[in-house]
């Protein structure tokens, strides 16, 4: 009989979370095709709320090469709002890193997912 064992995280997963500004940390950055432009790429990324009553509830959100100046506003959120055009950034190194996130219950998916990014305790 095969068995299945739960995380926390995966028990926090479908949360619903009030709208509003949250502090998260990265746990995980992955590169893959595009569901549905398998030529583009895409980056998901993993938070988890670090602070408050919903501390530890997972939020995805999905990054895709479409769209560059979204990229570039989240990574602007790590290097005192500023993007070097001549560098090239690892995506891996904002793992561990704090940001703050807006984030609204997506009726339509059922999950929730962050609208917005400024640098933890930014304005």
């Amino acid at each position: 009989m095969p068995e299945i064992q739960f995380t926390r995280e995966n028990l926090l997963e479908r949360k619903q979370l009030k709208a509003g500004w949250r502090k998260l940390k990265v746990k995980s950055v992955n590169e893959g095709p595009g569901k549905n432009d398998p030529d583009s790429i895409v980056w998901p990324i993993t938070f988890i709320v670090d602070e408050g009553d919903d501390l530890g509830t997972p939020v995805n959100h999905w990054f895709t090469e479409k769209q560059m100046g979204r990229l570039a506003e989240f990574i602007q959120c790590f290097t005192g709002g500023q993007v070097d055009i001549t560098k090239k950034y690892k995506l891996e190194d904002v793992i561990g890193r704090v940001v703050s996130g807006y984030i609204e219950y997506d009726i339509k998916t059922g999950f929730n997912s962050i609208k917005d990014f400024k640098p933890a305790g930014g304005k």
